[in-house]
């Protein structure tokens, strides 16, 4: 049976393949701990990339005590998997409810002889025969432009830090490899050596982990020297995880000042390799504690700049004593390839097919993760229903499949295979608030006005079509037409005529024109009202038996029609055809009471997506059944999100009661309708409350039972003064707010005194 592809919602895909984001945990008072990082580090694509941090295991894995620079270090680098260089992975011996699924010991990067042991990444031997391949085979001529890190000084951390440090062992091919394919010449730590390899003057075994990868920086980076002591673990890993965020770095060593000052004066007046503006060079000189500041304010004394060039002493950015992160600091993305694409949405789930390495691979099913693929995923559902994938929402990752990390407001996605298939299951509003609910020990159902709400949606289409009903006289002449209030012309009855649900296109005509400003628009108008199912076209007939006045829609027109009132036959008057075409509602526009309040969160959600252009998911009315606080109706359930904000705006919890035109309302139910905001804010905590109605402003009796809440339940007041404009205008101090936050604050100034 084919697919009708008018009923998929369909998603707009940006698609990332990256390396794996690994962090290594390593004891600062264990050197070798530190070198077999640098060794993983070194076999792994994407490898320089890696933060090695000094932590241990435990500390990782206690979340509600992290010291707050590994939490830091961590919100930096966002790794895939973290590594324990400390133990293998037979020896974590954590159990499942207190572990981490991301944990992995060092042996699933490098096992006891050094080899790589392919249980984690993709390794390298792939890519030095893949480059070997591609570049090196017939380049015996050329110049040698590869080097290695000198034998002597395979155990000097600060040395295999800058360069690399290739894993060597009994059945390792990965140090014999890199010696075979690139006939590497020798580096040293000098500052000449450790000068070229800043600015990438030759490659070297870490600068090689970065192959086929392009490297997005957000900013423009600064160099910045880094005045630190190579005996330090503490000072190396500082200068491994700057670099890894992308900053434009050479390491200085507090003890060789006087040696590497040329170089030094030559990194900042030639601006590295990242130059834009050379006539005005400029750099930062960081120490990498406290106690080397002295050696960075004299480092910084002997380097001359030219005219209009600049020099300044900063403090560590973005990690290690401070938390401060200096200027634009953020980590630099590191892309192998990318594309977008649609991808029809059926039953919740979309199939994606992965992007993998043009690399050569001798395996097609590595059977481990290698690398990541990474999605911004953004769309709409045929209701208007935005795309989310929040982090905000607590207990939404089992929405999701195991293998699919959130990540932000992206996905990302481990591989295995180059032919992996991503399965991502897609949620809806209602997913949301079932998964909110069940944390708050209660089940949802759905309420007869959400029904009606739903099936309204689906009539008219998407939000955007919401526009046709933005006007006041519309939707209180779709009322009276529902309630059979709409009276028709009736100065030639014989007896008294019926109140009827009917209205004339004349009418309907004339509002449409007053609405539209023309006519043409008025005719488009009223043509998308028919087109939507809002109004059906028909004829009115008079009864010989009644004397009534009965509506017959125009396909059931015939030459003997039914009386709608007293049910008797009528005879078309094909002699004298009538003229008194009429309007009638159908579906759910012919409930009474505003669709039962359906208008109200219909235009809601119009406000929020077309009018301030948030990014809104929802769910229709439903009902909380739960033990401990009884029966809680909502009538509409909102997950708003800013679009398109830098920073991203974070995703907020609405619960929204929708009321009509209220007037003569008792207090008493004005101050329960309010209380049940409240109780639905303390059981489901964290969600923000909103009233909402059609009225320019709320009753006085809701104003004085918000008035009696506690001053510290935030409410919004939502009137027609927004939901029937085009626009929203705030005040300049909440220009950058959050449209809730604005909404609370806009409230509490009109009505909460």
């Amino acid at each position: 049976m084919a697919t009708d592809l008018a009923n998929l919602d369909f998603l707009w895909i940006d698609q990332e393949l990256r390396p794996l984001r690994v962090l290594l945990l390593v004891d600062p008072s264990r050197p070798e701990e530190l070198l077999n990082a640098i060794r993983a580090n070194t076999s792994l694509w994407g490898g320089e990339a890696n933060f090695i941090v000094p932590f241990t295991a435990s500390q990782y894995l206690d979340t509600e005590r992290r010291p707050s620079e590994l939490k830091r270090l961590l919100e930096l680098s966002e790794p895939d998997f973290v590594i324990d260089v400390a133990r293998r992975q037979s020896d974590l011996g954590r159990e499942p409810a207190k572990g981490d699924e991301h944990l992995f010991g060092i042996d699933d990067v490098l096992d006891e002889s050094g080899r790589v042991a392919h249980g984690l990444g993709l390794g390298m031997q792939e890519i030095y025969e893949h480059l070997y391949r591609s570049h090196h085979q017939f380049s015996v001529r050329h110049p040698r432009t590869l080097v290695g890190l000198a034998p002597d000084e395979h155990h000097d951390i600060f040395a295999s830090a800058i360069f690399g440090l290739v894993p060597r062992g009994k059945w390792t091919r990965l140090a014999a490899s890199y010696q075979e394919y690139f006939e590497p010449l020798a580096a040293h730590s000098t500052p000449s050596d450790i000068y070229k390899a800043s600015i990438c003057d030759f490659d070297y075994p870490l600068a090689l982990t970065n192959t086929a990868l392009k490297i997005e920086r957000p900013y423009r980076p600064v160099p910045l020297l880094l005045v630190l002591d190579p005996s330090d673990t503490r000072d190396i890993m500082t200068y491994w995880n700057l670099r890894a965020m992308g900053h434009d770095l050479m390491p200085v060593s507090f003890r060789a000042l006087d040696e590497s000052i040329l170089q030094c004066r030559a990194y900042v007046n030639e601006r590295s390799r990242y130059t834009t503006h050379s006539q005005f060079p400029s750099a930062r000189i960081v120490p990498a504690r406290d106690e080397l500041q002295s050696f960075a304010e004299a480092l910084g004394s002997r380097i001359e700049v030219r005219q209009g060039g600049s020099i300044r002493i900063d403090r560590v950015p973005g990690f290690g004593d401070s938390s401060d992160i200096v200027g634009d600091d953020h980590r630099c993305r590191r892309i192998a390839s990318s594309r977008s694409l649609t991808s029809a949405l059926e039953s919740g789930r979309a199939l994606i097919r992965t992007l993998a390495p043009e690399f050569s691979l001798s395996q097609r099913n590595m059977g481990h993760y290698v690398w990541a693929n990474q999605l911004w995923i953004s769309g709409n559902r045929q209701n208007g229903s935005s795309i989310l994938i929040p982090e905000d929402i607590p207990g939404s990752e089992r929405l999701f499949s195991e293998r699919l990390k959130r990540e932000r407001n992206r996905l990302v996605f481990p591989c295995t295979d180059m032919d992996d298939i991503i399965d991502v299951d897609i949620p809806s509003g209602r997913d949301f608030l079932r998964v909110i609910a069940t944390m708050a020990g209660a089940r949802v159902e759905d309420s007869a006005a959400g029904l009606i709400l739903r099936r309204l949606l689906a009539s008219l289409g998407d939000l955007s079509s919401v526009s046709l009903l933005a006007h006041r006289p519309v939707i209180r002449l779709l009322d009276e037409m529902a309630h059979g209030t709409a009276d028709f012309d009736a100065t030639e009855a014989r007896k008294p005529r019926a109140r009827g649900r009917a209205v004339s296109v004349a009418r309907w005509l004339g509002l449409a024109k007053e609405t539209t400003g023309s006519d043409v628009r008025a005719r488009e108008w009223l043509r998308a009202l028919v087109e939507k199912n809002v109004l059906r076209v028909g004829l009115l007939f008079d009864c010989e038996e009644c004397g009534q006045q009965s509506w017959h829609p125009l396909d059931q027109i015939a030459d003997v029609v039914q009386c709608e009132r007293c049910l008797s036959p009528i005879r078309f008057p094909a002699e004298g055809p009538p003229k008194n075409w009429a309007y009638r509602t159908r579906g759910v526009f012919a409930i009474e009471n505003y669709s039962n309040g359906g208008y109200t969160a219909a235009l809601v959600l119009r406000w929020l997506k077309e009018v301030t252009h948030y990014q809104v998911a929802w769910a229709e009315g439903a009902l909380l059944r739960s033990p401990d606080f009884g029966e809680l109706e909502i009538d509409l359930m909102l997950f708003v999100e800013g679009y398109g904000f830098r920073p991203r705006q974070r995703v907020v919890r609405v619960a929204c009661e929708c009321k009509s035109f209220p007037n003569a309302v008792d207090p008493a139910s004005a101050r329960r309708d309010i209380a049940r905001l409240v109780e639905v804010r303390k059981a489901l905590p964290g969600t923000h409350i909103v009233m909402a109605c059609m009225s320019e402003e709320p009753p006085g009796e809701y104003v004085a039972a918000i008035r009696e809440m506690p001053a510290d339940v935030p409410i919004s007041i939502l009137t027609g003064r927004e939901l029937f404009e085009s626009s929203f205008q705030r005040p300049e101090a909440l220009k950058d707010a959050h449209v809730i936050d604005a909404l609370e604050s806009l409230t509490a100034a009109r009505y909460r005194g």
